[in-house]
């Protein structure tokens, strides 16, 4: 099963009791970790600072969605909603047309930004 934040994890084997004990005599009782939800993760995203434009998808849970890849690093931070940066925006899916395309691809400078769209993307993680 596919989640936001990585994939079903639910263990069917149960641990042998003695290892139970083992574990909590030595290093303490655990406790389950509690997943960032969704809705708290989007909510800490800071507003994008690309200009509005039909191309480019820039609400806040679709570049949550688009910020992170399938490696373990990266499925720790959506887990724990430690994401650190974001994309500023999500290409399209479907550009109407070849010069529509050619404007996702062209460099833009930002706010505080040196080298564009291109660094923000890198950054992003």
């Amino acid at each position: 099963m596919r989640r936001w934040n990585g994939c079903d994890d639910r263990i069917e084997e149960p641990a042998p009791p003695a290892g139970v004990r083992f574990l909590a005599r030595v290093i303490g009782e655990g406790t389950a970790p509690r997943d960032a939800t969704l809705a708290d993760v989007v909510a800490a995203v800071p507003p994008s600072r690309l200009p509005a434009h039909p191309l480019v998808v820039d609400d806040p849970e679709t570049r949550v969605r688009h910020a992170r890849g399938q490696s373990l690093p990266h499925w720790v931070a959506l887990r724990t909603g430690r994401l650190g940066a974001v994309p500023d925006g999500v290409a399209a899916r479907n550009p109407p047309s070849r010069s529509a395309a050619r404007w996702l691809t062209q460099p833009r400078r930002g706010p505080g930004s040196s080298s564009g769209a291109a660094a923000r993307a890198s950054s992003a993680g």
